[in-house]
């Protein structure tokens, strides 16, 4: 897959289009994206598959209440190369994208440097200022362009969309199994196994650090059951997502100890996964307080 800015005019005579924020790659963005895929197996014409996001959520420029991004750049890169996209161009969305107009950022942008022969989008996708790019213009302004346009209905979770903000909104409750299901795969926290203040070892429960991604938006602090991966190995695992209360900190993070496991992986990419929640972070009033909790926080999670 080749990552390409905005400036620059895709290598290739025709393809196969799609544009959202796609924050966080859920179940109704891979409906979308998988029909980017079966169109370049069934055209007629020679499409290379070409995705358009944002390297920034809009909401951040827009609202003062972003609550950060579901996923990292990072992660939705890997994930669009797994998934064989040709093309990836990471939109940043600033003032000058917000203020122009949807006739223009058609023309020079999905005509102009994308080639588009065909187009999909969500069916409820809007773009340019004012929000004017709507379905009904698209639907114009692709006849006379010559692309194809689809619109992909959006995927239902118990009866309601699938959004990017009711994961979000489930994750602050904790409701991780439910965030999994519109996600399409496990709540995960990416990062590099960092040095800690080596309190858990102790108390007997060692646990590894793993920095968390700017801008990333975290679930409800808490404890949770689940696994963590490392060096492509699965560990079963507590994990705690906080400011560990206890101790006095006030940084967030976020930490597991993995079950019958004490070696040394600082520096190591780990992935935290969250299946289920066991209980909100509380402040102890002394570490014998706090080991006696994970012994029974452990046990609850073992005996689910």
């Amino acid at each position: 897959m080749l990552i390409i800015d905005q400036k620059t005019e895709v290598n290739a005579a025709r393809t196969v289009l799609t544009i959202g924020k796609f924050d966080g790659l859920h179940i109704g963005h891979m409906k979308i994206i998988k029909k980017v895929l079966d169109i370049s197996i069934d055209s007629d014409y020679a499409l290379s598959k070409l995705v358009v996001s944002f390297v920034n959520h809009p909401d951040e420029l827009l609202k003062n209440n972003f609550k950060g991004n579901l996923m990292s750049e990072t992660e939705k890169t890997s994930l669009l190369m797994k998934n064989n996209i040709d093309y990836y161009c990471p939109l940043v969305f600033d003032s000058t994208m917000r203020d122009t107009e949807a006739e223009v950022f058609f023309n020079e942008y999905i005509v102009g440097k994308w080639h588009a022969r065909a187009l999909v989008v969500g069916d409820d996708f809007c773009f340019g200022k004012g929000r004017k790019g709507n379905l009904a213009f698209l639907e114009e302004a692709c006849k006379k362009a010559g692309i194809d346009l689809y619109v992909v209905q959006r995927e239902t979770y118990l009866g309601a969309p699938v959004s990017s903000s009711r994961i979000r909104a489930a994750l602050e409750e904790g409701l991780v199994f439910e965030a999994s299901v519109m996600l399409g795969r496990k709540v995960m926290i990416k990062g590099i196994v960092e040095k800690g203040n080596q309190l858990g070892r102790t108390i007997g429960f060692p646990t590894i650090n793993v920095s968390v991604a700017k801008n990333k938006f975290l679930p409800r602090f808490g404890v949770y059951g689940g696994h963590v991966i490392i060096n492509g190995e699965k560990y079963r695992a507590i994990s705690n997502i906080g400011v560990k209360p206890t101790v006095g900190s006030n940084k967030v993070i976020a930490e597991a100890n993995i079950y019958n496991f004490d070696e040394d992986v600082y520096d190591c990419f780990a992935s935290i996964a969250l299946e289920s929640f066991i209980r909100p972070e509380l402040h102890f009033s002394d570490l014998d307080e706090l080991k006696k909790q994970i012994e029974i926080d452990k046990k609850s999670f073992t005996n689910d």
